[in-house]
């Protein structure tokens, strides 16, 4: 069954009219979402969590303290260890299917290797099997605790963001009302001095 737009788009090619490509990629029951978007290749895109770090990373970066250059740096060194908590997850993943690939070969291809139940491979496999689920386990608990840890420190950051626009607020609002009164002064004067 076609779709409406696949009937509109061979009805405008059999009139004849030329067709451009939409600006905005459509699919069934899903909202419209710009093309650029759309053709952008998967290691581009960022996830949510990934922009707001680096908005707040950009708005730290105005003030240059002893504070902020810590926080920089804290949220710098919690990037790494995410990334390479990240990596060493990959890499069990792959270990655990990789020996429950090896341990499906035994039993499918080669059924003697399970008649005896002290032969190497399959206690090796069964080792990597169990040790590569447990540090899997292992190392999302880690990973659950470390972005507890960088949550903790994008709410300080936001912290030190409001920070700097009230002190920025406050500044200006005094520069305004200085000035204001400023010009107040002036007035009076001149209608004074008349």
């Amino acid at each position: 069954m076609r779709g409406n737009s696949n009937l509109r788009v061979e009805t405008r090619a059999s009139l004849g009219d030329s067709l451009r490509p939409s600006s905005v990629a459509k699919s069934n029951g899903s909202p419209l979402i710009p093309r650029e978007i759309c053709d952008k290749s998967a290691p581009n895109r960022k996830l949510e969590h990934e922009t707001q770090a680096d908005f707040l990373k950009a708005l730290i970066a105005f003030e240059d303290n002893e504070v902020n250059l810590q926080l920089r740096s804290s949220l710098a060194k919690a990037d790494r260890e995410g990334k390479c908590i990240r990596y060493a997850l990959f890499s069990m993943a792959t270990l655990f299917i990789l020996s429950v690939a090896g341990l499906v070969y035994c039993a499918v291809l080669l059924p003697r290797v399970f008649a005896d139940p002290a032969h190497l491979v399959t206690k090796g496999l069964s080792v990597l099997v169990l040790a590569s689920l447990i540090s899997q386990f292992e190392f999302f608990g880690y990973m659950l605790w470390q972005r507890t840890a960088v949550n903790r420190l994008h709410k300080e950051c936001r912290r030190r963001v409001l920070f700097l626009v009230e002190s920025q607020r406050s500044a200006s609002l005094r520069r305004d009302l200085s000035v204001g009164i400023s010009r107040e002064v002036g007035t009076v004067s001149h209608g004074n001095g008349s």
